[in-house]
């Protein structure tokens, strides 16, 4: 009982109690995230929180008693995708100390809110856009607050993916190696604070095994933990993340902490019950997901619902996002030769 709880609390505090932010695209002024009223300390606290809150839900979740379950599966990535939109919103949120050049010297960077024009950066909303898009396409989503949350992190996941893009973390960019826009911007914060930035330390730098970086800027850690935690939480299936305990055992959330290392400008992340972890066989090219373009032709999962029928790619049978796609459609469906 106490595990389905935290499950019900999670997922009922994602959908309806956390404010879900507006596009960076469209800005809205009634944007709880926009408000400027929190200090840095406050944002920090928050992406803390958000680390935490994900390893209570995955303990919660791989709990042998809480057999996955369609609706159950559906509402697990929903929840992923709007605390992934969240911890963004919080990175680049406007604090009391903006401006000042006393707020977190990562977030600044990230926000494009640094000494120079910046368009700023986002952390793989191209990846996790597209994988939360192609997983929800199938899903059995019974509750209307879910369906709400999904519309408005894939919206919000879209006005990111015109950004370069950091943690991007597919089969051509493991995890293991610290990409070009990673190193970019760790780059910067570096220089921001007046030390080294070799493509070796930069690694260390991220992982934290070199503590300069992350006890100056500590949204760093923060950030990085509660993204990457949120960010297994999209697999199609859990146990494609983090492997489940055996029977009779349960993960203690405790034990789905991470450990970052980093070893000549290689990265490497464990949980702290010894699993290694990388979300890149969970994009969207991965081999066993496939591609969002695919979900088509790919065998659907027993825990996925039927494709709808209102979805005007399951008539086509062929990916419809526009009414302009309509017209290159070379067969149109005649519902049983209804249409003639």
């Amino acid at each position: 009982k106490g595990r389905w709880l935290r499950i019900s609390l999670v997922e009922h505090a994602a959908f309806r109690c956390l404010p879900a932010p507006a596009p960076v695209d469209v800005p809205h002024e009634a944007c709880a995230w926009a408000s400027g009223d929190a200090t840095d300390a406050d944002r920090v606290e928050v992406l803390r929180l958000a680390g935490l809150v994900a390893r209570q839900y995955a303990s919660a979740c791989l709990s042998p008693r809480a057999a996955p379950t369609r609706e159950g599966d559906a509402n697990r990535v929903c929840c992923a995708g709007a605390m992934l939109c969240l911890i963004d919103a919080a990175a680049r949120m406007s604090t009391i100390e903006s401006g000042s050049g006393q707020d977190d010297a990562f977030c600044r960077r990230y926000a494009g809110k640094a000494d120079r024009p910046s368009a700023g950066y986002a952390a793989g909303a191209a990846s996790a856009g597209g994988v939360l898009e192609a997983i929800t396409a199938t899903s059995l989503l019974l509750d209307p607050a879910a369906c709400a949350a999904r519309a408005a992190s894939l919206d919000y996941l879209r006005s990111l993916k015109a950004k370069p893009q950091i943690f991007a973390w597919s089969e051509a960019e493991p995890l293991s190696a610290l990409g070009a826009t990673d190193k970019l911007l760790v780059g910067e914060v570096a220089h921001e604070l007046g030390f080294a930035a070799d493509d070796e330390v930069l690694a260390a730098y991220l992982a934290g095994t070199e503590t300069e970086i992350v006890d100056a800027a500590p949204a760093l850690e923060a950030f990085r933990d509660a993204h990457l935690a949120w960010r297994l939480m999209l697999a199609p299936h859990l146990g494609d993340a983090v492997k489940p305990p055996s029977k009779k055992k349960l993960w203690r959330p405790a034990q789905l902490g991470q450990v970052w290392t980093a070893k000549k400008g290689a990265l490497s992340v464990k949980l702290r019950n010894g699993q290694d972890v990388d979300p890149a066989h969970l994009s969207p090219s991965a081999g066993f997901f496939g591609s969002a373009a695919n979900m088509f032709r790919r065998k659907p999962s027993e825990l996925e619902a039927p494709p709808s029928a209102a979805n005007p790619s399951v008539l086509c049978g062929e990916q419809i996002e526009t009414e302009t796609d309509v017209l290159y459609v070379q067969k149109m469906p005649t519902f049983d030769g209804s249409l003639g």
